[in-house]
């Protein structure tokens, strides 16, 4: 009789462990389920990111048109491909030659990316009464680059899209666009031009 009753409590305790499994498969289908919908690469995660990065994308593009000398552009993710993968390819417009992914671009193609990024983000941020911060703007930028982009810096000042700026820089290109500005030089050494009035602030 004792074993009887053990055998019964053991045959209870199993009945009991496996609706356990079961009840936990069932939840684990649904977590499956759930992930597959909430997807951040083909879910509805990366559905409803697809139109804001492809926003984002076309104002990074237009900054780019403002800078760059040539027709450069961001892909907003893998040509043709319906999974989101995050990287973002770089090509010359209607062009075959695509780079994979911008940060494996040409220094200075990711240095002007990483700056559009930036001020995009600022943008949806809405961080337009936040200072913009510059240090060594593009340094591997090529002459004719670098005067385009303090232009741009340039007209961003003037147009208020930020309410002011501090600068980094040891290229009379990059400071030399700015007239009415406060120059703070920390140390004279190596510096051939020097700004006329400086440390007045």
């Amino acid at each position: 009789e004792q074993q009887i009753r053990t055998a019964n409590t053991l045959k209870d305790i199993i009945k009991d462990i496996e609706a356990s499994c079961l009840k936990a498969q069932e939840v684990c289908e649904v977590f499956k389920i759930l992930e597959e919908e909430l997807s951040p690469t083909n879910g509805l995660i990366a559905d409803l990111l697809k139109d804001i990065i492809g926003t984002m994308v076309d104002q990074m593009n237009a900054i780019f048109d403002q800078i760059w000398t040539y027709d450069l552009e961001v892909l907003p993710w893998g040509a043709g491909e319906e999974e989101l993968d995050y990287k973002f390819p770089l090509r010359v417009k209607k062009s075959d030659m695509i780079v994979p992914d911008v940060g494996k671009a040409s220094s200075s193609q990711v240095n002007v990316s990483d700056f559009a990024f930036k001020l995009v983000v600022m943008l949806y941020n809405n961080m337009h009464d936040y200072p913009i911060y510059l240090d060594e703007l593009a340094p591997s930028l090529d002459e004719q680059h670098r005067i385009n982009i303090m232009i741009f810096v340039k007209s961003l000042l003037e147009t208020k899209k930020c309410s002011q700026m501090f600068m980094v820089s040891h290229y009379v290109a990059s400071h030399g666009v700015f007239t009415h500005t406060d120059v703070c030089v920390m140390d004279d050494t190596n510096i051939i031009n020097m700004p006329s009035n400086y440390n007045h602030h």
